[in-house]
């Protein structure tokens, strides 16, 4: 319980965003392998994410360099580059969908998932952005 104590907010904050990351990764593997459409890159970044948070989290180790900032950033990249490559992979399902139509998605898919999904990832964005902002080492 030692790892608990001693925490800035945003030590928690990224705690959290790495359990919401690790949740979404599971939501987006069950809405994806049921059509099919698993993209193996967003895979990887939210994977990457996840494990940024939580050595963010973990790690009090003082660095030269603020180490541990500049793989927030960079989860943040990557969320960015989630966002993209998910609404980029759901453009054609979308437009049947919304269109009523079957030619590209074979009339499977959901408008209201797609879009959660990429509510998700632009909650998860938000958040990391906050992280960035916030101090990562308590008062003393």
């Amino acid at each position: 319980m030692k790892v608990l104590k001693n925490k800035t907010a945003g030590k928690y904050l990224s705690m959290i965003v790495a359990v919401i990351t690790f949740v979404f990764l599971i939501v987006y593997l069950v809405y994806t392998s049921g059509l099919k459409t698993v993209n193996s890159t967003i895979i990887l970044y939210m994977t990457v994410i996840a494990v940024i948070n939580a050595a963010y989290f973990l790690v009090d180790i003082q660095f030269p360099v603020d180490l541990m900032g500049i793989l927030e950033i960079g989860a943040t990249a990557l969320t960015a580059m989630c966002a993209v490559t998910f609404l980029k992979d759901s453009m054609n399902s979308l437009a049947d969908l919304l269109n009523g139509i079957a030619l590209f998605s074979g009339g499977r898919g959901s408008v209201t998932m797609i879009f959660t999904i990429l509510g998700a990832i632009l909650v998860i964005g938000a958040a990391e952005i906050i992280v960035c902002f916030m101090k990562s080492e308590a008062a003393e």
